[in-house]
């Protein structure tokens, strides 16, 4: 069931550290440079009159973060946005 209300508790993170470690790269020292980016084709939320808005949306989290998002998470939550004003 998808969320009727915003909710950041949505978000799963998943630690870098955990697959960098066995590889020998520590946090703060990477030795490359780089980026997730996630495409939301379809984002919604209701404006302040409570008409729904729709965009087309691109996030960029930096490879250096100590987390990355697992993705069904971050649909649940751009879901969660919706019915928000």
């Amino acid at each position: 069931a998808y969320p009727e209300q915003y909710d950041a508790g949505l978000l799963y993170p998943i630690p870098r550290a955990a697959n960098r470690a066995p590889l020998g790269i520590e946090e703060g020292a990477l030795p490359f440079v780089g980026e997730d980016e996630w495409h939301a084709f379809e984002v919604s939320w209701l404006n302040g009159r409570g008409k729904p808005i729709v965009a087309v949306a691109r996030f960029r989290l930096p490879a250096s973060s100590p987390h990355l998002i697992e993705s069904k998470s971050w649909k649940l939550y751009l879901n969660s946005l919706n019915q928000t004003r």
